[in-house]
């Protein structure tokens, strides 16, 4: 157990991929799975050989060796390797540009299931997983390519991404059907009642109706210029002599209307002599 684990490990240094498929036969069973730590998988002795050449060219110059001592437990072991420089495997002092660790389990006196794991992930050394990381998204988008397609459509989309403007969300709809907040058509807002309270015209206003109040010269412009033209000027003092003439004559009250001063100056309708 701890030669096959051992040799998990320096496999991945011969350089021969010949005398490296020997080593792989010797110690891999042939349904063995490798799971590498870029999240593939690799099944077979030509599967591990073909991933293994991958993963030394991306390497090239270094050498796998143990790190710490192997852990056995029944069938299964675990251990810990470093990469470091080719040439540099027995100084103590040289930093790993790798380090990371195997799970074996083991049956025949063969490995049937290499797991290797990174303790840091550095994209450079391991270019290929961002390709695997990409193989793997295309293959989930092209699985669910109707759905992503309808959603990517552009005629799904395209008229949120226009422009909105006051012109056009009200040049072709009434405007009371925003002024209360509300998309439904109210034809009663636009003064049409027929239909809707059994027909007959809408109902006119009174003709004792107040006059509109004065208008107040505190609220318009002063100054110079008062931004009102001459025929504005003459509309609003006309208006104001008009309603100064009229806010204090009340129109006399009706007959039936007068307080009568023989009943409230009696007592029981007879006169009270003072």
């Amino acid at each position: 157990m701890f030669t096959l684990t051992t040799r998990s490990i320096t496999f991945l240094s011969i350089n021969n991929p010949q005398v490296r498929l020997k080593a792989i036969e010797t110690i891999f069973a042939p349904d063995a799975v490798w799971f590498d730590s870029d999240g593939s998988a690799h099944h077979g002795h030509d599967g591990v050989l073909a991933h293994s050449t991958i993963v030394m060219n991306q390497q090239d110059g270094t050498v796998h060796s143990p790190a710490e001592d192997i852990k056995v437990c029944q069938n299964m072991a675990t251990s810990r390797w470093k990469v470091v420089p080719e040439g540099t495997e027995g100084n103590p002092g040289q930093a790993p540009s790798q380090l990371g660790g195997n799970v074996i389990v083991v049956e025949g006196a063969k490995i049937k299931v290499l797991w290797s794991y990174l303790d840091n992930f550095q994209p450079p050394l391991r270019p290929n997983m961002n390709r695997s990381l990409l193989r793997l998204r295309l293959t989930a988008i092209h699985l669910t390519k109707p759905a992503v397609a309808s959603i990517l459509r552009p005629s799904t989309f395209a008229p949120c991404l226009q422009p909105i403007t006051r012109t056009a969300t009200f040049a072709d709809e009434p405007p009371t059907k925003h002024l209360g907040g509300s998309a439904i058509d109210d034809s009663l807002a636009d003064g049409d009642a027929r239909g809707r309270t059994g027909g007959g015209d809408g109902l006119e206003s009174s003709q004792n109706a107040p006059r509109p109040p004065k208008v107040d010269s505190g609220a318009l412009p002063q100054g110079k210029d008062k931004g009102l033209t001459k025929e504005q000027q003459e509309e609003v003092d006309q208006h104001n002599k008009e309603f100064e003439a009229t806010r204090e004559a009340a129109s006399a009250a009706p007959e039936q209307d007068k307080v009568s001063k023989d009943f409230w100056s009696s007592n029981d309708g007879k006169s009270v002599k003072k």
